[in-house]
């Protein structure tokens, strides 16, 4: 994993009360992306004005209808039209100049960079009053670019380097090449919308890869990269809108140390009759305070269902939006049961038991063999 920074440099004002500031957001690895922490101007948020932004997704790297170009897309569609939001991207796909200054948002990719870097994105805003002291507050976004580094450095080609399959990351390596395109890109258009790197829970704006991970699990992979429960508390400040969105999402992954995410606990082995301790996490990614109750299965297989045996049942659990924790369960393994290897995981449910969540199961991330 490699480390990311985030550099400011002031360029020559424009006038004596004119600033634009060039801010590069850079992700790095053992790889380095606040409660969302935001920019400010005068007490006002730096963001986009009329809450979008349009990309230039550059075809020379990343070719039309190529797996390159999808995950941008995924990546792009996860920050847009959130509940409670009103912030969108837009894009198109052609040849880009790739330079900061022209007034076009562009994603392109380079062999700049090298060491611990993945990706940088520069961003140019306003931060002035008009009018002097006495007038209103210019704090908008100008310009945003991402640069994606190609692994050439390293002595991999993009290919090698980087890994553009659907929403996933492997739990047995979530800290290495192949780096998940799409969960580095999702980092960095946060950075592209307004947020800085957060690194006091888990987010995607965590520092270091993988950036708080996907949420979600199937067959050993975690299965959705999203904006994290804290991401969306700070897309809301930026971007506040009127619409709803009710999301308890479970993860294999918790906050570790500053930046840093790790997979949560769970057991490798355990005996019929005996009890284990797991951890599991989950986040409110809706827009309001939920009520919901979670059920512990054991499976013979990594998905997690209804159909599994419930070992347990926790009722009476709550969280309010932007909320993301990890906690512990003691579980009694049966003693009805054949030898052989099973997953233990947990399901999130209303307390009616008639709603779902999109992301609401979740396997740990390791089998556990029972004997």
């Amino acid at each position: 994993m490699k480390r990311t920074n985030s550099k400011l440099s002031l360029l020559p004002s424009q006038s004596t009360l004119y600033l634009c500031i060039l801010l590069l957001g850079i992700l790095m690895h053992p790889i380095s992306s606040e409660s969302a922490w935001v920019r400010s101007c005068y007490n006002e948020y730096i963001n986009w004005p009329n809450s979008n932004s349009n990309f230039r997704i550059d075809s020379s790297f990343f070719s039309p209808n190529s797996n390159w170009e999808a995950s941008i897309v995924r990546a792009l569609d996860s920050w847009s039209n959130q509940g409670g939001s009103s912030f969108y991207f837009t894009h198109e796909t052609s040849v880009t100049s790739n330079s900061i200054g022209n007034g076009s948002n562009e994603i392109y990719m380079n062999s700049d960079g090298g060491g611990n870097y993945l990706a940088v994105t520069r961003t140019r805003y306003n931060c002035y009053r008009e009018y002097y002291y006495f007038g209103p507050v210019n704090h908008d976004i100008r310009e945003t670019d991402i640069q994606v580094y190609d692994g050439s450095a390293q002595g991999y080609t993009p290919d090698q380097y980087w890994d553009t399959s659907d929403h996933t990351l492997r739990y047995n390596n979530t800290s290495g090449v192949p780096f998940s395109f799409e969960g580095v890109m999702l980092h960095e258009l946060g950075h592209a919308l307004g947020l800085l790197h957060e690194d006091s829970r888990i987010a995607t704006m965590n520092s270091f890869y993988p950036n708080g991970g996907p949420y979600g699990g199937a067959n050993m992979y975690g299965t959705e990269w999203l904006p994290h429960a804290d991401d969306l508390s700070g897309l809301l400040l930026l971007y506040p809108g009127t619409s709803v969105n009710h999301d308890i999402a479970a993860s294999a992954f918790k906050w570790s140390s500053s930046g840093n995410v790790g997979l949560v606990i769970s057991p490798s082995t355990a005996t019929r009759g005996s009890s284990v301790t797991i951890e599991y996490t989950f986040g409110n990614r809706g827009t309001s305070r939920e009520d919901f109750c979670i059920d512990f299965m054991l499976s013979e297989n990594a998905n997690i269902s209804d159909w599994d045996i419930r070992l347990a049942r926790n009722t009476g659990a709550w969280a309010d939006p932007g909320f993301e924790g990890t906690f512990q369960k003691t579980l009694s393994i049966p003693t009805n049961i054949h030898t052989g290897s099973y997953f233990l995981g947990f399901i999130i449910h209303c307390d009616s038991d008639t709603q779902y969540f999109p992301n609401d199961f979740q396997q740990m991330p390791r089998p556990i063999f029972i004997q």
